[in-house]
């Protein structure tokens, strides 16, 4: 499936009621979407949905991220918890700030 946040975004707008949450296991991290990306989709989602999105940022798979893209295993935890904060930092940051990542030349 290209993008989970797609489905999640369509389940968000069929479903309503309280007793309904979506549980949202989206995009490894850190793969290949900038953790901002996955931060504005699960709020998008959490929007439609009436604020039941439960975000899940799982770690991925050897095969995800050191096989497929390169990353060593060593890498991979401390790009996740990079990632991760920053997802964090979008959603409750009052002020703009800066949205790199150190671990990758990519500006997020």
């Amino acid at each position: 499936m290209p993008s989970p946040n797609l489905m999640g975004a369509v389940l968000a707008r069929a479903t309503n009621g309280p007793r309904c949450a979506l549980v949202q296991i989206g995009a490894s991290l850190p793969g290949t979407q900038p953790p901002t990306r996955i931060a504005e989709e699960y709020a998008m989602i959490d929007c439609i949905s009436g604020g039941r999105l439960v975000a899940g940022m799982p770690l991925g798979t050897p095969m995800d991220i050191n096989i497929c893209y390169g990353v060593t295993p060593i890498e991979q935890r401390d790009r996740y918890r990079e990632a991760h904060d920053l997802i964090v930092k979008a959603w409750t940051s009052r002020e703009v700030f800066p949205g790199t990542a150190s671990s990758s030349s990519c500006r997020w």
